[in-house]
């Protein structure tokens, strides 16, 4: 089992009222019940206010050891956000998004994060917990429209909030 657990509480350029200070909140109470359920301290990291590189270095190590394992379960607690095509995005916490652009150069793709933790391995689970505020761009209302996409075999991704729910 692996497990990373992720808490963007603080965001460098959202004002104090955009901040999730649950976030942090969040990601214990996922950890303490990872560890109720027989995982061990080592096999759960957590990372919390991860700006761009720090965000991919640990969705890139993660991806790396996930490989072996059997279960691989990525947490995430923080802002998201969708484009104009449906595509839904992980924040950093330093990420400017003032353009659609700039959203798909800066932020992480829970598509591209799916693909990253495709198994070959028969019998291998990777869930993605995507526990996201989310500002939407799509003007027919349905962006963030995850479980619609395209996703690998063995990979589940289950959002917290709905397709309305937005900051």
């Amino acid at each position: 089992h692996i497990a990373l657990l992720i808490g963007n509480a603080t965001y460098k350029h959202k004002a104090e009222s955009q901040q999730l200070p649950n976030a942090a909140r969040d990601v214990a109470m996922i950890k303490a019940r990872l560890l109720a359920l027989g995982y061990l301290e080592s096999e759960i990291r957590t990372v919390s206010n991860a700006g761009g590189q720090d965000l991919r270095e640990a969705l890139n190590t993660f991806a790396e050891a996930a490989e072996s394992a059997d279960m691989a379960i990525l947490y995430y607690a923080g802002h998201g956000k969708g484009d104009r095509a449906g595509n839904a995005y992980l924040l950093p916490s330093d990420i400017r998004w003032d353009s659609e652009a700039a959203l798909s150069m800066n932020a992480v793709s829970v598509l591209s994060i799916a693909h990253m933790l495709d198994s070959r391995r028969a019998n291998s689970i990777r869930v993605l917990l995507i526990d996201a505020c989310r500002d939407l761009a799509n003007a027919r209302g349905d962006a963030f429209r995850i479980l619609d996409q395209d996703l690998p075999d063995g990979v589940i991704v289950q959002t917290a909030s709905r397709s309305e729910e937005h900051t």
